[in-house]
């Protein structure tokens, strides 16, 4: 028997949205982000070796594959496996070396510099001005360390996550090579600081930067961050480019891929959809989208996250799978590469 259409649909039909407030997609649940550290295809010894050799020979990880194959989810459960802090870099078009890196807000310090010097002039005469009395504007307050750069400087190994390296500009791999291979990087505004009268460089010891959220001690040297542990490095690829023989040497590449046998790839995905949707493993309906999830994925490209999103709407929506079939497979299913 067909799900009565009204029956399921909150816009034109009897459901409210009060009524889905707890069917959330759980990969789209910030509550409920590190669900998906274990929910990628089962690993085998080949990402299990690369990921080892990848930590032993302090090299980055490159890790290929089609969308939705679990390339960020690998990072994820390294880092709860080994018990250590994930940072995430997601990379754009627009993404250069200096946003993993640190950041320097000119224009908030340029900002504060003057009201304080206006302060000296009003007194206090006028409250917008009275705050900035006491404001400390030293360059430190102004400087924040991103992803990469706090784990340079962390006194304990973590893992960055940069997510799709192939959607950057042509550069910027060769950039972040270079920063694997010295191991340091310089803060240009520390840098730039005026020499002390004796010639000699202003050298700040120990500096308190802001740490994503937190105010940490760091020594920077000369403005000179050098890497204190070598973090465990994830970079993926959706294969939507080719990077250069010179790039490739210094990673550790390893692919993760379905299985060819049809069988197999049934099972893989089915332990995948089950691993997210634990409280309805044993329903009848998860297979059977799998199946016809196989059937659509060998006539073109499809990403395991549709097949997701199709046994959610099914499960949480109490679709029956035929009326699934019929009216929303060409919906969630749709033919990337098309």
């Amino acid at each position: 028997m067909k799900t009565d259409k009204k029956a399921w649909r909150i816009y034109e039909g009897t459901k409210k949205l009060k009524d889905i407030e707890d069917t959330i997609p759980q990969w789209r649940d910030k509550k409920k982000i590190n669900h998906n550290a274990n929910s990628f295809l089962p690993l085998n010894d080949e990402i299990i070796d690369a990921v080892n050799t990848a930590i032993y020979l302090r090299r980055p990880l490159l890790v290929t594959g089609e969308p939705g194959i679990g390339k960020s989810s690998l990072a994820k459960s390294i880092a709860k496996k080994l018990d250590i802090k994930l940072l995430h870099w997601q990379i754009t078009s627009k993404s250069v070396l200096k946003d993993a890196l640190y950041s320097y807000d000119a224009l908030s310090r340029l900002h504060d510099i003057q009201m304080k010097k206006l302060y000296f002039e009003m007194g206090d005469k006028n409250y917008e001005v009275k705050q900035y009395a006491n404001i400390s504007t030293g360059i430190e307050n102004y400087l924040k360390l991103k992803s990469l750069g706090s784990a340079f400087l962390s006194k304990e190994t973590v893992v960055v996550l940069i997510d799709e390296i192939d959607k950057s500009d042509i550069d910027l791999p060769n950039d972040l090579l270079h920063i694997f291979e010295e191991q340091e990087f310089e803060i240009d505004e520390l840098k730039r600081m005026k020499y002390e009268e004796d010639d000699e460089p202003n050298i700040e010891s120990e500096l308190i930067i802001k740490d994503s959220k937190k105010y940490q001690s760091y020594q920077i040297p000369n403005g000179k961050v050098i890497c204190n542990k070598f973090p465990i490095i994830v970079m993926t690829s959706n294969n939507e480019r080719e990077f250069p023989p010179a790039f490739l040497r210094r990673c550790i590449s390893v692919e993760m891929k379905l299985s060819n046998d049809k069988s197999e790839k049934i099972e893989q995905l089915s332990n995948m959809v089950k691993n997210h949707f634990k409280d309805e493993k044993d329903d009848d309906r998860i297979e059977k989208i799998v199946e016809s999830f196989v059937e659509l994925k060998e006539k073109g490209l499809r990403s395991n996250d549709q097949l997701l999103n199709a046994v959610h709407l099914v499960l949480k929506s109490n679709l029956d799978y035929e009326t699934f079939k019929d009216n929303f497979e060409s919906i969630v299913s749709k033919e990337l590469d098309n």
